[in-house]
């Protein structure tokens, strides 16, 4: 059995200011009899003590990776000072005589050596054991215990599970994984809130929403004042989607001990009020620096609100407290890059890339570095690749990293030579299609997939849909169709399935089926943006074309839908160079006015009213797809100060199609701007009766703030 010779420091003085206690509390040691408290103990006296308030001791599970890093034989508790800010470090040993147990629980003095404090109890009692061991740690180390905190502390005491469900409980509390067992279940069984709690939290990791929200009520009700579960039994309720009851959780926990960092993380993160959420993320941070997660949201939050350099200070910092948090150094050099500090990027992570034996994980991260550093990305990834040759990640990163600069051949290569070590993975399968479809090589794609859904029939409906964004992808939409159509039929619910359907519909022409497709994608998940930017796409696509359905050459089809793609997702820089080859193959109609479309969208006036006349060679007269372009280019000459030019092509516009509204609003809103109110009263007459909406708008004139669509066509009116 090895001893944990501990070199312990002091507690400072609660009253020193208002900053909380924080205890750093490790796994004990014990004999093979005492094997159940080596743990148990540990997080039982976690649990115990973070009801008192204005105290925090960190999950078990992440003092026990501190210590693990630790290389000496003796545990160094500066280490534990700095990772944990913490005031104080407990532990101890256990050992056994028959029934009888000796805890001897270490403490520290200031500038003192480490003092050893006997407690006596029985194996077979733990709750008895853990209550003497909580008992001699507030004395101890002289912690304030109000009258009602003592009674928590009791309440909480008295669920320790018996022996025999001890091990498996404190091990689900160490936070280091979360899956439920049987083990685990059976001690539940026995009603404990400690037991109840943590299968809850197991149960929901594992997408269980109901059985885990009965089982955290349980764990409260059998136990109000354990602060754990209340904090759990609020995980649980806002992984389940119930926001409003999970801030209750939360609000509870806090009342308890507003010092809990988990529940003020929790708080933070379904609060409405960026501020306040700020402050609960920095209290958690005052309590527990090592919170990874905190770290993460309050970054995401400085971003929003305009602070991109302090978010970054702030991912620094996590790194610095929780150096092997792989998610915080990704994170870190995410916001390095999209700040523009790529070369502190990869600084950063040339650095990290320094230290003995870097984790696999580290290697991949250089997945996230910009094109521009593709070449020296790939030459520290590749050192990564040679130390660990068979890790399907790197193969991953790699090819991301290829792919950055269309070097898509030997991305193929490299995930199909990762293939032979990891046949059954399905994301290698995933991007060695995509590595294919991207060079045109799409009948191989196809073939990749339906190869790996004959080896994983579970997984076939998943590759079908991958299948059907490559060909969409590829501009092959009318195979996109005939694979999502079956998807449908199974499963008819699927929103995001009904946006692909939708999208690949629009794409050939089917312009009222792709809107019936994108409603229902819509009516399934409102929040869906994807579904509602392809309808509004596909919207204006059938006014452009009519009823003509309209034919390009195979290389104009696929450059225009990729720069529809690029629009999409707001990539125009990206959707102007595809709309540009579109137009320079088949000149006119649909490629020019996308052309001009993506000009306009990045202030490029000239251009686009240039494009726009280009495009308008492609439609009929009196076509609803010329007065959209005829529209778009008198909006653009509006914004250049060419309001002659602006009347005469919205006029135009007018004409073509009298049931274009934009047209009939820009016209009136023109007319108005020049004082020509008589002649702005038709034009806006109409735009209303088409589009009985706009009475709840405000429109812009040449005021400087929007005005009530309903109080310009007032004061329109009345100047008759």
């Amino acid at each position: 059995m090895k001893r944990v010779l501990i070199a312990l420091f002091a507690l400072l003085s609660a009253a020193a200011a208002q900053e909380p206690v924080r205890l750093a509390v490790l796994a004990f040691d014990t004999d093979d009899a005492a094997a159940p408290y080596r743990f148990g103990l540990a997080t039982g006296l976690q649990r115990s003590l973070n009801v008192i308030d204005n105290l925090y001791a960190p999950p078990i599970g992440d003092t026990l990776v501190v210590a693990q890093s630790t290389e000496t034989a003796a545990l160094d508790t500066t280490v534990f000072a700095e990772a944990f800010g913490a005031q104080a470090l407990v532990s101890g040993l256990v050992t056994t005589a028959g029934d009888a147990v000796t805890v001897e629980v270490f403490f520290a003095e200031p500038g003192g050596e480490t003092r050893r404090v006997p407690v006596e109890g029985q194996l077979s009692d733990p709750a008895g054991l853990l209550g003497s061991v909580v008992e001699t740690v507030v004395s101890e180390l002289g912690l304030s215990v109000s009258a009602e905190d003592q009674a928590q502390l009791d309440a909480v005491v008295a669920q320790t599970p018996p022996l025999g469900d001890l091990a498996v409980v404190s091990e689900a509390a160490l936070g280091l994984s979360a899956a439920d067992s049987p083990a685990l279940a059976r001690a539940a069984e026995g009603g404990g809130s400690w037991a109840l709690s943590e299968r809850a939290e197991a149960l929901g990791a594992a997408g269980e929403d109901e059985e885990a929200l009965a089982l955290s009520l349980a764990a409260i009700q059998a136990a109000p004042e354990d602060v754990e579960a209340l904090v759990n039994r609020g995980v649980v309720l806002a992984a389940s989607g119930d926001v409003e009851t999970a801030r209750t959780g939360f609000a509870a926990a806090l009342a308890l001990n507003p010092a809990h960092a988990v529940a003020l993380a929790g708080q933070a993160r379904l609060s409405e009020d960026p501020a306040a959420a700020q402050r609960d993320l920095e209290a958690a941070l005052a309590a527990y620096p090592r919170y990874a997660a905190a770290y993460l949201e309050l970054a995401s939050l400085e971003r929003e609100a305009g602070s991109p350099q302090t978010a970054l200070q702030t991912l620094r910092t996590g790194v610095d407290r929780v150096p092997e948090s792989a998610a915080l150094k990704a994170a870190f050099i995410t916001e390095a890059v999209g700040g523009g500090n790529t070369t502190e990027a990869v600084s950063f992570l040339e650095e990290a890339l320094t230290a003995p034996d870097p984790a696999a994980s580290l290697y991949a991260l250089t997945a996230a570095l910009p094109a521009e550093e593709s070449e020296r990305a790939l030459t520290l990834l590749r050192e990564g690749r040679a130390r660990y040759p068979r890790d399907a990640a790197l193969a991953l990163a790699e090819a991301e990293i290829l792919g950055k600069t269309d070097q898509y051949a030997a991305a193929e290569d490299v995930l199909r030579e990762a293939q032979a070590f990891a046949p059954d993975n399905l994301e290698l399968t995933n991007q060695l299609a995509l590595a294919q479809a991207e060079q045109g090589k799409t009948d191989a794609a196809a073939a990749t997939l339906r190869a790996a859904a004959e080896q994983n029939p579970d997984l076939g409906s998943v590759l079908e849909r991958v299948l059907a964004q490559i060909y969409l992808q590829a501009g092959e939409n009318e195979a996109a169709t005939e694979t999502l159509a079956p998807l449908l039929e199974d499963a008819p619910e699927d929103a995001e399935l009904h946006t692909l359907y939708g999208v690949a519909l629009g794409r050939v022409g089917e312009f009222d089926r792709a809107l019936s497709a994108l409603d229902e994608a819509l009516r399934l998940n409102p929040d869906d943006r994807q579904a509602a930017r392809a309808r509004r796409f596909v919207a204006q696509n059938q006014q452009l074309a009519g009823a003509t359905r309209v034919d390009l050459p195979p290389e104009a089809q696929t450059a225009l839908q990729e720069g529809i793609t690029a629009l999409e997702a707001d990539d125009f820089k990206t959707a102007q160079t595809r709309f540009d080859r579109a137009a320079e193959i088949s000149p006119g109609g649909l490629p020019s006015f996308y052309q001009g479309y993506a000009r306009q969208l990045q202030g490029d006036l000239r251009g686009a009213v240039s494009a726009y006349d280009t495009a308008l060679a492609g439609f009929p007269e009196a076509n609803s797809g010329q007065a959209t372009v005829l529209n778009n280019a008198g909006f653009a000459y509006f914004r250049l100060g060419r309001l002659d030019k602006a009347v005469d092509y919205l006029t135009r516009a007018v004409a073509a199609d009298p049931s274009n509204s934009e047209a009939q609003l820009n016209l009136g809103l023109i007319y108005y701007d020049l004082g020509r109110l008589q002649e702005a009263l038709g034009p806006l007459e109409a735009a209303l009766a088409q589009n009985p909406s706009l009475a709840e708008t405000t429109v812009n004139t040449g005021a400087a703030e929007p005005v009530p669509f309903t109080e310009l066509l007032s004061e329109v009116r009345q100047s008759r």
